[in-house]
């Protein structure tokens, strides 16, 4: 246990977190391929000194991603860092998830088993319910191993998420219906993330106004919505208090290549 002191007052509960700086895929919407060049390598003198802070700040749960997080130090997932990272915050009370392709799921299955009964959840990373789209939004045979780290999670009593970044591409009512159904199927929630690029509407991959507001319509009537953190839609639920994230959820980064 660390002995950094709880800071008086803070809200920050939940936190996401960076981890690696590889990833074999060439997904077309990927944001972190630009910074991933900038990066330097996860320590673990990086990794105690963030869940110190997490700590000092009462963080309860950290979503693991970027990239793949099985790459956490380097790129051989043998000897990678996400099994201490998620001892360190397992030992902290600190409930860890993973957000993955599938891929970390499969290769922490493989090398680290008795950790894996003990995620919080896992976030399976999707572009299309269906298998040769989604493969080529990736631009790799994705589909199968996502499904498999369900099945994985099934097996161990994690619960699944499946994750959707809404861009032109999926974000219409036909794929949609697809996703609920998928969803339903594999006894996973559903999340969005809206792609969200400095270009704004003149980035070709996001969604228009009209796709946004048809899309989550169908969203909101046919299925249970548990959260939100969309402004655009909070008056939909009747929210005044402004979105979780920068208040109540942070997020860390990569290291740079001098170490900071």
């Amino acid at each position: 246990m660390r002995n950094a002191k709880v800071i008086d007052g803070a809200r920050v509960r939940r936190s996401g977190w960076s981890l690696g700086t590889t990833c074999p895929f060439s997904c077309r919407h990927c944001y972190t391929a630009a910074s991933r060049q900038k990066s330097g390598e996860l320590t673990v003198e990086h990794i105690n000194a963030v869940i110190g802070t997490f700590v000092a700040l009462g963080v309860e749960s950290v979503v693991l991603g970027g990239n793949e997080p099985i790459y956490a130090g380097g790129a051989d997932p043998r000897s990678s860092l996400l099994p201490f990272i998620i001892t360190e915050l397992l030992a902290e009370g600190i409930k860890p998830i993973l957000i993955t392709s599938g891929l970390s799921a499969r290769f922490l299955e493989m090398y680290s088993p008795d950790l894996f009964p003990l995620l919080a959840a896992v976030v399976l990373s999707l572009d299309s319910p269906v298998e040769d789209d989604h493969n080529a939004s990736r631009g790799a045979p994705l589909f199968q191993i996502a499904q498999r780290a369900r099945d994985t999670c099934h097996e161990a009593g994690v619960p699944t998420l499946i994750c959707v970044t809404p861009m032109k591409a999926n974000f219409t009512v036909d794929t949609l219906s697809g996703f609920v159904n998928l969803a339903e199927d594999w006894g996973s929630l559903l999340r969005m993330n809206t792609y969200k690029s400095s270009g704004g509407l003149a980035d070709p991959q996001a969604v228009t106004l009209d796709q946004y507001w048809d899309g989550y319509r169908f969203l909101v009537e046919n299925c249970t919505t548990m959260l939100v953190d969309e402004p655009p839609l909070f008056p939909w639920f009747g929210r005044e208090a402004g979105p979780n994230c920068g208040s109540s959820s942070i997020r860390v980064g990569f290291p740079t290549k001098d170490g900071d």
